[in-house]
């Protein structure tokens, strides 16, 4: 009877540690659940906050640009010399004058550095060619053609401005740390695929990008909670995964260090396996066993709000046709896309 009734006990006790155990699963998960929604919710509220925002903004008054009534966007001054632009430059080349104007500058600073006293064009000239080079895309032998210099002049030019501006672009870890500064809480990152022509044998393998269905180079961008581009990654090949190219930046440290926390896709599952702290929020994934639940379905709605604004960021970044399908040596398309990268925030910051 003694040995019927340990028996009896011993079951028993077994049963209860696995209902504990059972129970304290169910516990970390209604945790995490609910510290989702929690930051769904804060995420929530900053949307509306800055959709509040966007409705109360002023309608752009007309002003003059060279002396003719134009109607002026909110980045772009009034008392702009045109002289210094080609004639019908708002019509053919959809860039602000500051834009020109900053880039001009600094090619004549660099000018004057290098002591390089006389080029066949002035620095404005040059300018105004290499942007609607890299705006509209157009083949160098037909913007060379159409202002007396050569091909391999243009390309030069081209080349040298881009250098000047990649170098402008900011490092991860200055930028974080600025959001933070400006009182930002979290970051929104995601990975896009540049097309590029199609290499020749086996070189050409590395780019091809399953989930795209063609060829490319992977870029990871991070923007600020308005979706302005802060940051891009060097160029890695298409066929590289979002969480693998976060691991090689140090993406979660960074964002550690600079005290901010990041919205991302379910791409970058598996990057932050903090379960009480986490800092890069991706949502909730589902799978044959486990169906998400109808607060994991929220979440996730609301979580892609959040980060639709990254969208925004990478739409002004492509707005550049030169990366309709990148020409240029995939060895220089990250010094492109970081310059690029400068001449968005030129553009949509002022």
């Amino acid at each position: 009877m003694d040995a019927e009734l340990l028996e009896r006990i011993t079951t028993r006790r077994a049963e209860l540690d696995e209902l504990e155990e059972q129970l304290a699963k169910q516990l970390a998960e209604v945790r995490a659940e609910r510290n989702e929604l929690a930051v769904a919710e804060r995420v929530l509220e900053r949307v509306s906050e800055q959709h509040a925002e966007e409705r109360a903004s002023v309608t752009p008054a007309p002003g003059q640009v060279g002396g003719r009534a134009v109607m002026l966007i909110p980045h772009r001054t009034s008392g702009v010399e045109e002289s210094t632009l080609p004639p019908d430059y708002q019509r053919r080349l959809p860039l602000s004058t500051s834009t020109v104007n900053h880039l001009a500058d600094l090619l004549r600073r660099h000018l004057k550095a290098i002591r390089s006293r006389w080029r066949i064009l002035p620095p404005a000239r040059i300018t105004v060619i290499v942007l609607a080079a890299l705006r509209h895309d157009q083949r160098l032998a037909d913007v060379a053609g159409g202002n007396n210099v050569s091909e391999s002049t243009v390309r030069r030019w081209r080349d040298e401005l881009i250098a000047l501006l990649a170098a402008q672009a900011p490092r991860l870890d200055r930028a974080l740390k600025k959001v933070a500064k400006q009182g930002g809480e979290v970051a929104l990152i995601d990975g896009t695929l540049i097309p590029t022509r199609r290499r020749t044998g086996k070189a050409d393998r590395r780019n091809d990008s399953g989930k795209n269905r063609h060829h490319g180079l992977h870029f990871l961008a991070v923007t600020d909670e308005r979706g302005r581009l802060i940051w891009i990654s060097a160029a890695r090949p298409g066929r590289t995964h979002d969480i693998t190219a976060a691991r090689h930046d140090h993406i979660l440290a960074h964002l550690r260090a600079a005290g901010l926390g990041a919205l991302a896709d379910l791409g970058f599952c598996g990057l932050d396996n903090d379960v009480r702290d986490p800092v890069i929020v991706t949502g909730f994934t589902a799978t044959r066993a486990h169906k998400r639940t109808p607060g994991q379905k929220t979440a996730n709605r609301v979580l892609a709000i959040g980060r639709a604004p990254v969208e925004h960021g990478f739409a002004h970044l492509k707005n550049w046709r030169t990366l309709t399908k990148l020409r240029t040596d995939p060895a220089r398309a990250t010094h492109l896309l970081r310059a690029l990268l400068v001449l968005t925030n030129l553009e949509v910051n002022r």
